[in-house]
């Protein structure tokens, strides 16, 4: 997996860049009121049934379809196609033209793709980030939402000297590795940033409870 969060995939009759930096994530949460990782749940057992040949009436009869929406599908693909550098526009475009316009599984396993190449980040490397228990005040928010305020990705990015549109720019594991190492320079007698809000990091955004199905 990409430690930016990006993934070449074929898409609307061609290969396709996307990505997902935390930007892509506030949007989708924001349109969808839910994140990335409640969708791919939601998709994770059709898509696995299907990769081992499983027929539609066999995934049915299973109860493996889940609660898979076109609005959702829609949104994972649409926000990764901007996040990998196409005009909104465009994107648009062609999500009405090859999404919406199409068979709602058509393009369930390209959205699945683009949810685990956004939360995954690389699988030979851990990003950084100390092991702890979440910053108090910041459990987990339900429907896989991620926090963005206080005590979530522009709080800890700011005590780390960023702005939030460098914070936008990131993928989620470029984030965590950035505010892991700056944790671990400046030691937990930091007044900027300890160890404990850090920590965060890794139990909400990659190993939360609702991340933690995608496996």
């Amino acid at each position: 997996m990409s430690r930016n969060a990006e993934a070449v995939l074929p898409f609307a009759g061609e290969d396709r860049r996307f990505r997902f930096g935390i930007a892509e994530h506030r949007r989708l949460q924001e349109t969808l009121d839910c994140g990335v990782s409640e969708i791919v749940s939601a998709l994770h057992g059709y898509v696995s049934a299907r990769r081992v040949g499983a027929s539609l009436a066999d995934i049915v009869g299973a109860g493996l379809l889940g609660r898979i929406r076109p609005d959702e599908i829609r949104e994972l693909i649409f926000q990764g196609l901007v996040g990998g550098g196409m005009e909104p526009g465009a994107a648009g475009a062609l999500c009405k033209r090859w999404v919406l316009d199409r068979p709602p599984l058509e393009n369930a396993e390209t959205a699945y793709a683009v949810g685990i190449a956004a939360l995954a980040g690389a699988s030979d490397e851990e990003a950084g980030a100390p092991e702890g228990e979440p910053m108090g005040g910041s459990a987990p928010l339900p429907r896989g939402k991620l926090r963005f305020g206080r005590g979530g990705f522009y709080d800890l990015g700011a005590r780390a000297g960023f702005t939030p549109q460098a914070v936008d720019a990131m993928s989620l594991w470029q984030f965590q590795a950035a505010i892991g190492g700056f944790a671990a320079f400046h030691g937990a007698g930091s007044d900027r940033l300890n160890e404990e809000d850090a920590a965060w990091l890794g139990e909400l955004v990659l190993t939360g409870d609702s991340a933690a199905s995608i496996h």
